[in-house]
């Protein structure tokens, strides 16, 4: 009979979770982008691994404990799937098949020095488990934390390197919000992975090995939970990449100014802004116009990123909003929301950049 613990709970929320998150992104109408289908691989295998986490714990048998030795065979694959998925979601660079051999060769090598292990008997399972791979799973260990230490500074470059482009093409910060959720996470990971490898290893005083391994696999649920949170809240995320690729048809000067000028009557007419996730791509496709002209109109015909232009038209109508007797008794945050803003940080950010004081002291100055 199994009995969960506290501990064993939790995980076992985030292998249901894992599992809703899976169903809810295998049932979405719009076709998943690249990086919306390596997601769910990613969620599957931390699902896999922590159900197979649950199993070990609560029942002890030579074939369960090859099954968990199995899911842990995935540790080398976290690092290069989540790079992937970074590569894919802001679509940089492409790991070509050459460089993908070179990515998942240490989980190649991983099963192969594993393999002995995975066939032998009930007689020789305990001695090769303490005898030879006792020793080996002090280098398995610190590899794979190296490893993914190396994969999150990598994941933090892209970011970094590609966070202006974002702004080019969403209105919203959430995209950027959703990337460093995952990096924070994943940092908190390694940490506390480390910090129970050497609890474990060198018997570190004050983070006993119980707390600091059981915390490993807390934390990898808990990264369940911050994927289910953006997958089910901002699905068009992993429904279309967040950049694109620039067309051919490069118009001239000319029909710049002509679709300059019909993109402006589309937000003075129809005020699409007033959608908090309005992206460019949805611009395009309300305008009519090609994904990159668009682009190219809002930078240089109009001389701002996307999300600028956009959050100018959200400040502007704030203020006529601040301003109508309508709306005298309505806080400003709650004004800022219906003027398309999605956060208080970004409506007060967007506001100072465009009238250089806060939304209070202009409403004050008006008064």
């Amino acid at each position: 009979m199994i009995v969960f613990n506290w501990y064993s709970l939790f995980i076992l929320l985030g292998v249901v979770q894992g599992i809703i998150l899976l169903l809810s992104l295998s049932s979405k109408k719009e076709e998943l982008s690249a990086s919306g289908n390596l997601l769910k691989i990613i969620i599957l295998i931390v699902t896999v691994t922590l159900a197979g986490r649950i199993v070990y714990l609560e029942t002890h048998s030579l074939l369960l404990t090859k099954i968990l030795t199995v899911g842990d065979l995935v540790i080398f694959l976290y690092g290069p799937l989540i790079y992937l998925f970074f590569q894919k979601y802001l679509d940089v660079q492409r790991t070509n098949l050459k460089h993908m051999w070179f990515h998942v060769s240490p989980a190649l090598l991983h099963f192969v020095v594993m393999l002995p292990l995975l066939i032998s008997t009930q007689d020789t399972f305990p001695t090769l488990n303490r005898v030879f791979y006792a020793k080996l799973y002090f280098f398995i260990e610190l590899g794979a934390i190296i490893q993914l230490s190396v994969y999150y500074y990598l994941c933090w470059r892209i970011l970094l390197q590609f966070q202006g482009n974002i702004s080019n093409y969403l209105s919203f910060d959430y995209a950027t919000r959703f990337l460093k959720s995952i990096l924070l996470v994943m940092g908190l990971c390694i940490s506390i992975w480390a910090l129970s490898f050497l609890a474990f290893r060198f018997g570190i005083p004050f983070l006993p090995n119980y707390l600091g391994y059981h915390l490993t696999w807390i934390g990898l649920s808990f990264s369940v939970y911050v994927l289910s949170y953006y997958a089910m809240n901002h699905s068009e995320f992993f429904c279309r990449n967040v950049l694109k690729k620039e067309s051919d048809n490069i118009p001239d000067d000319e029909e710049l100014k002509v679709l300059k000028d019909k993109l402006l009557t589309l937000m003075h007419a129809e005020k699409p802004y007033l959608d908090p996730l309005l992206t460019l791509t949805r611009l395009s496709e309300a305008s009519v116009i090609d994904l990159h002209t668009l682009s190219r109109i809002i930078n240089t015909q109009i001389g701002k990123n996307f999300n600028d232009f956009v959050n100018s038209y959200r400040v502007s109508e704030f203020i006529e909003l601040a301003k109508s007797e309508s709306h005298k008794k309505y806080t400003l945050l709650s004004i800022a929301f219906e003027s398309g803003f999605n956060s208080k940080s970004t409506f007060n950010s967007a506001f100072k950049k465009q009238t250089s004081q806060t939304p209070r002291d202009y409403i004050s100055a008006l008064n």
